[in-house]
């Protein structure tokens, strides 16, 4: 029921939640595409930085080099758009 949930989710979440969802399922490859899919993502919450390298769901790709690449690109884009908000603040 989640995966088709998430199917139809339009959020900007739609990707990680997938990538739990395959990689609680064990399907490794469809998990890191979907990751890889919201590392284009540039307007997320920072919860997502703290409690994804945490969560259970990853237990099964967080430590492939795949997975810290591509959790470092997630970090990496939300530092650059909290700058880029930032910067528009102090104007």
């Amino acid at each position: 029921d989640f995966a088709e949930y998430e199917a139809n989710d339009e959020s900007v979440y739609q990707h990680i939640n997938l990538a739990m969802y395959y990689s609680w399922m064990g399907e490794k490859e469809k998990a890191l595409e979907h990751l890889q899919t919201f590392s284009e993502q540039d307007s997320y919450f920072y919860w997502i930085l703290i409690f994804s390298p945490i969560d259970p769901l990853f237990d099964n790709i967080k430590d492939s080099r795949d997975f810290k690449q591509t959790f470092k690109k997630i970090e990496t884009n939300f530092w650059e758009n909290h700058e880029r908000i930032k910067s528009y603040q102090d104007q």
